[in-house]
């Protein structure tokens, strides 16, 4: 067959390009195939074919890896636009976890942002102890602005850490104490010993002699018991209430009478027994409650100033009584006194002034301290029983105004959730200016002498159990 030069330079240098391009861009495709394969990347290969002529030609590419068909009816010049060839590349989300154990790069492009995620992956790693590695996301730096994922929360240092619950005994929890041990209301019933002393003395109103008679009851052996309850809310106002019941269980009581001043000259003394009498003490107490923190490891120190109305009564007896002096002469042999039973029921009524403070070294010790200044009426009523020429049942009354002092210092134990121990210790101190002595005669007179002074004295040595609310 006969070809010509003009066809031969115008078709066959085409048709060499054609058929070289036919045979290496579907290679090329399915090599740029591969390899997105190997990056889990997607790729859509697009090919946009112009013929040069369109005289009913029908040119087709197939993109598989096997060599590409054309199918033409007539032989015509086509070509190819290389630029409209595009490939789309479709980026791939990174893993959510996976261990980083090797970094899959390419070494012709290297992604500072992945490098800069695998150096803080790195520190992050080496600060953690082994157990709480993390696992991070694959680092592809083929896929730009690829950062690592983290499968932990990172919890900033100032943020507070909740406390666990205490379980008591019962496995009930128990609620989280506070940096220091907070206020809470309590009640505590406590028993002991009691003694207790009360000294009174009468002088006519020329005060010749300064001392006519004096009774002193000593010695007073008491069994107590006391409630004490204390409450305080939110607003910090503070409650303090307490009522204590003794009965007397022996003592003895002493009546002397003098001719001199200052107890000189005694001319009668006569002795009984005061077993049978009882006391009752009850106080009632509001104030501001101030917390103040001790120590970082619990400790704690409440102070509360209070304002209060106290109650104080001592009902005496003086039973089994005998004659042992009249007129400078001692009897060798007491005479008793038959059927003797007289009384002396004294009060303290009215305010005070104080505070009471709590110590608490951790949530198991504390110590609290109490002081109260009260200003008091005292009055008193008398039955001599023996006395035919005295009035019953009231012989003889005592009006006086005094003041005192009560305080207290308390060991607290707790033992148990919501459960303590209490060893306390009380002491009260009272007496009266110069006041009237009432004397009610049975002729229904009355004479009015000089009350000297009223004594009181007190001290309590009590162990209780308390609980919180």
């Amino acid at each position: 067959m006969r070809i010509n030069s003009c066809y031969k330079k115008k078709i066959l240098p085409e048709t060499a390009l054609l058929l070289l391009l036919i045979f290496c861009l579907p290679v090329t495709g399915a090599a740029q195939h591969d390899k997105a394969d190997d990056n889990n990347q997607a790729m859509q290969l697009q090919l946009i074919l112009s013929p040069g002529e369109k005289i009913g030609n029908n040119i087709t590419f197939s993109t598989d890896a096997s060599r590409p068909t054309i199918k033409t009816k007539r032989k015509t010049t086509p070509y190819i636009d290389i630029s409209a060839i595009q490939i789309l590349e479709k980026p791939q989300e990174a893993p959510l976890s996976s261990p980083v154990k090797t970094a899959t790069t390419n070494a012709a492009r290297v992604d500072l942002t992945t490098t800069q995620a695998t150096a803080e992956t790195k520190t992050l790693n080496t600060q953690l102890p082994e157990a709480l590695q993390p696992e991070t996301a694959k680092l592809d730096s083929t896929i730009p602005g690829a950062k690592p994922a983290l499968d932990f929360e990172i919890v900033e240092k100032d943020k507070p850490v909740q406390q666990k619950k205490e379980v008591d005994s019962f496995g009930m929890s128990a609620p989280v104490k506070p940096t220091y041990l907070g206020f809470q209301p309590s009640f505590n019933l406590s028993t002991g010993y009691r003694s207790d002393e009360l000294i009174f003395s009468i002088a006519p109103l020329g005060r010749k002699p300064n001392i006519l008679s004096e009774l002193t009851w000593e010695n007073l052996d008491v069994f107590e018991i006391k409630g004490d309850a204390i409450w305080s809310n939110s607003s910090h106002l503070y409650l303090h209430g307490e009522l204590g019941i003794g009965w007397i269980q022996g003592g003895h009581v002493i009546d002397s009478d003098y001719y001199s001043d200052n107890r000189k000259n005694e001319f009668s003394r006569a002795i009984a027994d005061a077993d049978g009498g009882s006391v009752m003490d009850g106080s009632i107490g509001l104030g501001y409650r101030f917390d103040l923190p001790l120590s970082a490891k619990g400790g704690r120190l409440q102070f509360m100033p209070m304002f209060g109305y106290g109650i104080n009564v001592q009902d005496l007896t003086i039973r089994n009584g005998a004659q042992i002096l009249v007129k400078d002469r001692v009897f060798p042999l007491p005479i008793r006194f038959s059927g003797l039973n007289s009384s002396y029921k004294a009060s303290w009524k009215g305010p005070w002034l104080g505070f009471d403070v709590i110590v608490g070294f951790n949530d198991k010790h504390s110590l609290t301290g109490s002081f109260g200044y009260h200003w008091s009426s005292y009055d008193a009523e008398a039955n001599w029983n023996l006395r035919t020429d005295f009035d019953h049942p009231i012989s003889f009354k005592h009006i006086a105004d005094g003041e005192g002092i009560t305080g207290g210092l308390a060991y607290r134990y707790d033992f148990k959730t919501n459960w303590f121990w209490t060893m306390e210790f009380d002491f009260k101190k009272f007496s009266t200016e110069a006041g009237d002595d009432v004397t009610y005669f049975s002729d229904k007179t009355y004479s009015v002498i000089r009350l000297n002074e009223v004594e009181w004295e007190s001290y309590s040595l009590l162990f209780g159990i308390g609980f919180t609310f």
